[in-house]
């Protein structure tokens, strides 16, 4: 066997097979990698032998599939190395995509119990359950699943309508018959409701492929990673379904709005975590910018109208132009979606928000709030939807709209909008001022030979510099299999 590196995963002779698994307690990880030398060869003649079990195993399933290469993220990411975990991380999606095939390991499903029972061993396996392995499912082309005992159990492709059932992720995702793309941002985030990792910042980094971002990983930062997330979607896309989470409810006119309270996270523009992307709501919210021209019959090529909506990050909240009208104290903005989970029935989303009751450090720019419903179908709901017959034309008047929205925390005073501005703008020079003095270590990209040859070479560190751009690090992708 023998350890090489490779500069992009696409230069890979052959192609290469990828595996997807959760992890367990004993991983063979990257600094635990056997050390191959002359006496450990005459020792054991396959250096395959002094690889874990997990790693042997699937060694030998990818050579007898013809593969000569294959990867795994236990023991092919040099996780004490915060630049190329970064690295990897954002490359993860691009490493399963260009995978020859993916092998998902389940380590609690059994050959002999294999089902397509929805209360069975396969349905209810944690693999299903764990937030990379979404992206992995999705981004892999040909994804074959393996048994507890080693044993294949059948293709992505070949049960890909029980999956869709299980995950919750449309089949024709599956299929490859769409792109990913053509579903809304609340949809895809519905995709991992519930799902779980070890680490809380993971439920966001493990989403980054799926919405086509990339950010820097701070592990430490919990909760903040996911709004970061969120930011970098506003900033590359117009779709405002990323705002579509929580209840949903029909609305009637004898209803009413609760008022919000700072301390809820219910009053703020951007979600908590991807549980709050309910499938049976998010999940069912498609983002349609062609109706509302169909529907108001209004120019969306005019020159106010062409750029709704869009979306601003400020120390205020964020700056928001929406269409909307008003509704005794409440503010509908419209959300450029429709959604089919109201008693069977479309409908087309508006968000319900009102202006902060607190003065604003500037009367200019006056915050609003996220409200929800207190009567009524599904109290608490932030989202309502009318159908094409309730919408508001004839009463109302309906016209495009800035807003400054919270996004989380309290109402921002005057001091501490000046604070934060300044703090931005000092974080910014000493960054700057760190970059200009060093480089950053970079791995190369390494793939392991699985044909038994007794030459090796040695990983080797290449010592690069780079230049940090605001969207981030130029990456130099990576791919490092051991044998």
């Amino acid at each position: 066997a023998e350890l090489h590196y490779f500069t992009d995963p696409e230069t890979v002779p052959g192609g290469y097979a990828i595996l997807s698994h959760v992890w367990g307690k004993k991983e063979q990880l990257f600094h635990q990698t056997p050390k191959y030398d002359e006496d450990l060869l005459l020792q054991r003649p396959n250096a395959r032998d002094a690889a874990s079990k997990k790693v042997r195993q699937i060694c030998i399933i990818a050579q007898q599939d013809r593969f000569r290469w294959l990867w795994d993220d236990t023991c092919c990411i040099n996780k004490d190395s915060s630049a190329e975990l970064s690295e990897a991380i954002n490359s993860m999606y691009r490493y399963y995509s260009l995978a020859a095939v993916c092998y998902a390991y389940l380590a609690d499903v059994p050959s002999n119990r294999f089902s397509c029972d929805p209360e069975g061993p396969f349905a209810k396996s944690r693999w299903h359950m764990r937030g990379w392995t979404l992206q992995e499912l999705i981004a892999a082309p040909v994804v074959k699943f393996i048994s507890s005992d080693w044993q294949k159990l059948g293709t992505k492709m070949r049960h890909a309508r029980f999956l869709s059932r299980i995950t919750n992720i449309p089949v024709e995702v599956l299929l490859m018959d769409k792109p990913v793309t053509s579903f809304s941002i609340a949809q895809r985030m519905s995709w991992a409701y519930k799902r779980e990792t070890t680490r809380v910042e993971d439920r966001a980094y493990s989403l980054m492929g799926i919405f086509a971002v990339n950010m820097t990983t701070i592990y430490g930062e919990g909760e903040r990673a996911f709004q970061r997330l969120q930011e970098e979607i506003m900033e590359q896309s117009i779709d405002p379904s990323l705002f579509a989470w929580g209840s949903f409810s029909g609305m009637s006119s004898h209803e009413r709005s609760a008022g919000h309270e700072h301390t809820k996270y219910e009053s703020y523009l951007l979600a908590r975590s991807p549980d709050d992307f309910n499938p049976s709501d998010s999940g069912r919210t498609r983002f349609l910018p062609n109706t509302f021209r169909s529907l108001t019959h209004i120019d969306l090529h005019s020159s106010r109208m062409k750029e709704i909506p869009t979306f601003t990050m400020t120390p205020y909240g964020c700056l928001c132009r929406l269409m909307c009208f008003g509704f005794g104290e409440l503010t509908l903005a419209w959300m450029g979606c429709d959604w089919d989970g109201f008693e069977g029935e479309t409908r087309f989303l508006w968000l319900l928000l009102r202006r902060c009751q607190d003065p604003p450090p500037d009367e200019s720019k006056p915050l609003y709030h996220c409200v929800a419903l207190s009567t009524g179908y599904r109290q608490g709901s932030r989202l309502v939807g009318l159908s094409e017959a309730d919408w508001p034309w004839a009463s109302f008047t309906l016209r495009p709209q800035e807003l400054y929205i919270a996004l989380w925390h309290t109402t921002p005073t005057s001091a501490n909008v000046r604070n934060r501005a300044s703090g931005n703008a000092t974080r910014a020079e000493n960054c700057n001022a760190k970059i200009g003095k060093q480089g950053i270590g970079i791995h190369k990209l390494a793939v392991v030979n699985l044909g038994g040859a007794r030459r090796f070479i040695r990983p080797s560190r290449t010592l690069i510099a780079v230049t940090l751009h605001t969207r981030g690090l130029p990456y130099i992708y990576h791919l490092i299999a051991i044998l």
